[in-house]
């Protein structure tokens, strides 16, 4: 059963920051070397000091970037630049943007704590995870004691009993707003009516919710507990390290967006572009978009388009090889038995791109396991990045992959499987420094009856 309840968030207080657009920040993964440095000098007490901290060469006596978040946040809230809310509530949380220019999106959703249960049961993860930020994720939460930003999770809901209650709340004058960087507004409603508590709370007990983002950040809650119930053997499951921040959202909100994940492949011998071909065609249909000189832009957009037509009937991947003069729509062979030949994958990831890719072109094709590409493989989200690497000299191959749909993650996730790990990139990122979740300022309240 999902148990999720309301909570005294930590905010930050207007009267003494200003502008919130001013302190918030992306979540930490998406966070560049660049656009930390940025984020440090926007604001004084801009939550990037807390989500994610710069290190420091002169770092002495036990302090690191993890224990001066800590004394951040205990600061800021002594000194009243965060308040601690005075009733238990959820938060309605809105996201308004575009996407590549065109139309308006609106999603919306819940913040609440909700009880971590182990991975596999009423909590579903869709995609694997890595150990280096799980271990950083570890290090921050045992510093801080505080969820700084939501973990993002998706239920099924077809009648709407969840969140349509609480529709004409979006209303009324927000509590909070925001605008990040690509322009998208970020408004949110603080919840205080126990009777509302409890419709929401009764309305999501039976669904399973799938993370969405936030994999590494669930599994640190769930170690994080684990410590503090061996350390406190006489624990009774309402201490706050039994919860976790997480937003919530319908899998079948018309705001929700995946983008695609491409890949880089670097360093790897015997992959030079003229034996390339020959290598995938005994798995793959190929089809060549050549390109000479001053027509390389248009073939490429051509290319991109292509990609997008052909998969909508079978999975499909973008292939470009450093020194190659064409761009490649890959296919799995005509006649290919994809239930024989991936029988060891699970029947739902085998028309997904990112398995044709890892488990056929990667492995099979090209004999690279995950072994292989320990260190060569990495990851991007924007098609011209993704080129230009390549064509600088920096990359080996390129991958292009389109997104998953939402249905394919809920099905790959209920049936219990996972994808390969940054196999999505859920757009936009839920903004961090709305409200944090402290978990030694006080009890949860009782979950709804």
């Amino acid at each position: 059963m999902a148990v999720i309840v309301p909570f005294r968030g930590v905010r930050y207080n207007p009267q003494v920051v200003g502008d919130l657009s001013a302190v918030t920040t992306p979540p930490y993964d998406v966070i560049s070397p660049e656009q930390q440095r940025r984020l440090y000098a926007r604001h004084p007490h801009n939550a990037i000091r807390l989500e994610l901290g710069m290190n420091d060469p002169g770092e002495r006596g036990g302090e690191d970037r993890y224990t001066r978040a800590a004394a951040y946040f205990r600061n800021w809230l002594d000194s009243g630049v965060l308040a601690q809310d005075q009733a238990p509530a959820l938060y309605l949380y809105e996201q308004r943007f575009r996407l590549q220019g065109d139309q308006e999106h609106t999603r919306r959703g819940i913040i609440a704590r909700v009880r971590l249960e182990a991975l596999g049961g009423v909590a579903l993860p869709h995609e694997r995870t890595l150990a280096a930020p799980k271990e950083d994720r570890f290090r921050l939460l045992r510093a801080a004691r505080v969820n700084f930003s939501p973990i993002f999770s998706l239920y099924d809901d077809p009648s709407g009993a969840v969140l349509g209650p609480l529709e004409p709340l979006f209303a009324r004058e927000p509590a909070a707003e925001a605008r990040d960087d690509d322009g998208g507004e970020h408004r949110l409603w603080v919840v205080t009516d126990p009777a509302r508590h409890h419709e929401v709370g009764r309305a999501m007990a039976p669904r399973p919710f799938v993370i969405a983002d936030g994999h590494h950040r669930y599994e640190t809650c769930l170690r994080f507990r684990d410590l503090m119930r061996a350390e406190h053997p006489g624990w009774t499951g309402q201490e706050g390290y039994h919860f976790a921040l997480m937003y919530f959202c319908s899998a079948r909100d018309k705001g929700l967006c995946i983008l695609p994940t491409h890949r880089v492949v670097s360093r790897v011998p015997g992959l030079e572009a003229a034996a390339l071909e020959a290598r995938l065609r005994p798995h793959f249909d190929l089809e060549r978009h050549p390109w000479g000189g001053s027509d390389e832009a248009a073939v490429r957009a051509r290319w991109v388009r292509r990609l997008e037509e052909v998969g909508e009937s079978r999975p499909c991947v973008g292939v470009y090889a450093r020194g190659s003069d064409a761009y490649l729509v890959v296919t799995p062979r005509t006649g290919l038995d994809l239930d024989q030949v991936l029988a060891h994958v699970p029947v739902t990831l085998r028309q997904t791109d990112v398995v044709i890719l890892h488990e056929l072109l990667l492995r099979r094709a090209l004999g690279l396991g995950e072994g292989e590409l320990e260190g060569q493989l990495t990851y991007e989200r924007d098609t011209e990045e993704v080129l230009g690497e390549v064509q600088a000299g920096m990359g080996q191959l390129a991958f292009l992959l389109r997104p998953p749909r939402v249905q394919q993650v809920m099905e790959v996730a209920l049936s219990g499987q996972t994808l390969p790990q940054k196999t999505t990139y859920f757009y936009p990122k839920l903004l961090t420094g709305l409200v944090f979740n402290p978990l030694d300022l006080d009890e949860p309240a009782a979950p709804p009856a």
